[in-house]
């Protein structure tokens, strides 16, 4: 097999004879894509193999033409994680052979709806799971997606920002804790869910933990949920944001180190609760609080100093 590389070009399909053309190179990045039954084995030299001289010439930079007609799989994949593909050419990747590529073309966010929908009839779990999580994923797709019955689909579906309150509220009815959790994490979800996914008596904490880090999460849910039993529903309050002040003074003298960790992380912590919890006896918390950007320069220089640390360079 000759490395599509060299300049070597299959005369015609079935055939094992090769020409060598110095302008093969040129020639490979004008090859429009190749059928999608082309064995696998063959993939490095799949792009110049169909070279006849009449192949027409998509319109578009050489960039464009190029990862659609790459040889590679990897390759493909290279290009649409790091160009700014046009939609005609993210349609056309929906249909490479291989999997990973239709993923990544099922991810990007500049994948239009309509290839979206094609993408979500997918034989492949992975592609279905990247669609369902793409922002740009039409409603009514979403809909379907969410009565998937692979479980990883419809846990995509619930983490989607842009899904639906009624779909969302239909996946609050779902039997795995995962699916429920990002229901419950997703800012989308009205209040009145949050409420229900928030109960106590649920048995799954995780899935209130969801709702303790949802950053539309009403106040006085927090103020509830800072009382949890479950320390780590009290760690994500504490992280959460929008957290009252009142709810991260309670929290920042919490028995547990990492409870009061969150409170020092927190990009909202009040100035007094962080200079107070620069002195912890819980090394992590202390060091959480100086590297919370709400700390002053001055009072970082000295606590470093005090700890016989030299101070970053961005503090001074």
């Amino acid at each position: 097999m000759v490395p599509w590389h060299t300049g070597c070009v299959r005369r015609g399909r079935g055939s094992n004879q090769y020409h060598t053309n110095p302008a093969a190179g040129l020639l490979l990045s004008a090859v429009p894509l190749l059928d999608q039954t082309a064995e696998p084995d063959r993939e490095r030299i799949t792009c110049g193999e169909l070279w006849d001289g009449n192949c027409p010439v998509p319109v578009g930079p050489p960039s464009w033409t190029h990862t659609r007609n790459h040889p590679t799989a990897w390759g493909r994949r290279d290009r649409i994680q790091k160009d700014d593909l046009p939609s005609q050419v993210l349609a056309g990747l929906a249909l490479d052979r291989d999997e990973a590529i239709r993923s990544e073309v099922a991810r990007s966010t500049d994948c239009p709806p309509d290839t979206l929908q094609q993408l979500a009839r997918d034989k492949r779990k992975s592609v279905r799971y990247q669609t369902a999580g793409n922002p740009n994923c039409p409603p009514d797709t979403l809909g379907q997606l969410a009565s998937e019955p692979e479980i990883v689909v419809r846990q995509a579906a619930a983490s989607n920002p842009n899904c639906p309150p009624d779909i969302l509220q239909r996946l609050a009815q779902d039997q795995d804790p995962v699916v429920l959790y990002w229901v419950a994490r997703n800012p989308g979800s009205p209040p009145k869910l949050l409420r229900q996914l928030a109960n106590l008596s649920h048995p799954d904490s995780y899935v209130r933990t969801g709702v303790a880090s949802n950053p539309a999460c009403p106040p006085a849910m927090l103020e509830e949920l800072a009382r949890d039993p479950d320390f780590r529903v009290q760690e994500e309050v504490a992280q959460n944001p929008c957290s009252p002040p009142s709810v991260l003074e309670w929290l920042s003298r919490d028995k547990h180190g990492t409870v009061r960790g969150g409170v020092a992380a927190n990009i909202r912590c009040p100035l007094d609760i962080l200079e107070r919890l620069l002195g912890d006896p819980d090394n992590g918390v202390a060091e959480a609080a100086a590297e919370n950007p709400q700390l002053p320069k001055s009072t970082l220089a000295m606590w470093h100093l005090v700890h016989g640390q030299q101070p970053p360079v961005s503090s001074w």
